[in-house]
């Protein structure tokens, strides 16, 4: 199943995550990301988002409720990919980043 990519804008600072959609963020300096809960519980429910960095690393607020494998600070010049999953009841997340070539 493919899922639909959703393009967010910096303007949008504060993004309510729909399940099952893959986010794509262009950032500023902040980010704060929170989760609509799933409509449907009888199928697996993934929030998905990347983001680059540039010079500047921006702050971003990870949603709460998640357990998290780990979390990353962002970092300048990165991209990075998180994934949310729901399942029995709770939120389990990871994040990473990667160093990007600068000019």
């Amino acid at each position: 199943m493919k899922l639909p990519v959703v393009e967010t804008l910096a303007t949008n600072r504060v993004v309510a995550m729909d399940a099952n959609k893959v986010y794509r963020f262009t950032l500023e300096n902040e980010l704060e990301i929170s989760l609509i809960a799933p409509h449907d519980k009888t199928v697996t429910n993934e929030y998905q988002g990347s983001f680059d960095t540039g010079d500047v690393a921006p702050t971003v607020t990870w949603p709460e409720g998640v357990v998290w494998d780990a979390t990353t600070n962002s970092v300048t010049n990165s991209h990075g990919e998180f994934n949310i999953r729901y399942t029995g009841g709770k939120f389990f997340g990871v994040a990473l980043m990667w160093n990007l070539p600068t000019k």
